[in-house]
């Protein structure tokens, strides 16, 4: 096979596609400050509270976020706990529409999420027991829209979505744990946001921080993906991820859908360079 060398950041600026991606535009499915259901937990609170069979309607209604401490939550909790559960039912009115999925996430300072009753993303949570209403996070979390940041986002592909969501009523469970029993703040916003094929708009428009992925199709060029677990890559130490190189036989496109085929194994990565250390 061909010895491939590529500078990561002029390959994902030089590459020259060859086709469109079916996303027509996107929407919200549900947003932070919808009227969710929630509850502060206790040792009563069933374990299994994410799973689709369970009945939540006894459970306060409250504006998103939740939380308290630094004036971004419009459900304010006391101060003397250490979590909060709430969940979301939406409407989905058609599943093939939707080509993308994409969870993002405000918390302080650690989160579990479910899609209805499937586990679909956590952070800073010991996952090798079952989250309890008194588990803390297992590390410091500094929530950041309230400060003109970005949340922390999750995507799904086509295939993926398509085990998790389904046409009709759907479900979404969001646990937010502190880290230390007396910190002095807890946030959690969650916004669930639609990739959609069609022109047509069937739900909310996007928050106002959202700005659309780039979407890798096809390309004449190898195609370079390096997966950090959702990791930020620090200017150093190295971290760990792994990296896949799609490089089809000359003439042929490549597509991120396509198998890794030319390398895909473990690596370490950190940013460098005087000039690019700072790019995006």
């Amino acid at each position: 096979m061909l010895k491939i060398t590529i500078h990561l950041l002029a390959f994902f600026l030089a590459v020259p596609f060859m086709a469109k991606s079916q996303i027509h535009h996107w929407e919200t499915l549900v947003s932070d400050n919808s009227n969710w259901r929630y509850q502060i937990p206790n040792a009563n609170t069933p374990t299994q509270w994410y799973d689709t069979s369970f009945d939540a309607s006894n459970w306060p209604i409250g504006q998103g976020g939740f939380g308290f401490g630094d004036n971004d939550d419009n459900t304010v909790i006391p101060t003397n706990v250490t979590s909060v559960y709430f969940l979301q039912k939406f409407n989905v009115a058609d599943l093939q529409s939707i080509e993308k999925l994409l969870l993002a996430v405000d918390y302080d300072d650690g989160f579990i999420a479910y899609l209805n009753g499937q586990l679909l993303v956590s952070r800073n949570v010991n996952l090798n027991a079952q989250p309890l209403w008194n588990s803390l996070a297992t590390a410091s979390h500094e929530a950041v829209l309230y400060s003109g940041g970005q949340p922390d986002k999750f995507y799904f592909s086509k295939a993926e979505l398509t085990n998790l969501l389904h046409t009709g009523m759907n479900t979404l469970n969001v646990a937010v744990f502190n880290n230390t029993p007396n910190s002095n703040d807890l946030s959690g916003r969650c916004f669930l946001l639609a990739g959609i094929s069609d022109t047509v708009q069937t739900y909310a428009n996007p928050p106002a921080w959202f700005s659309p992925p780039l979407e890798l199709f096809k390309t004449n060029l190898p195609i370079v993906v390096v997966n950090t677990q959702f990791e930020a890559i620090p200017d150093e130490p190295k971290i760990d991820a792994t990296m896949g190189i799609i490089h089809n036989d000359q003439g042929d496109t490549n597509s991120i859908h396509d198998p890794f085929n030319e390398y895909f194994g473990q690596i370490t990565i950190e940013r460098r360079g005087s000039s690019s250390n700072n790019f995006p």
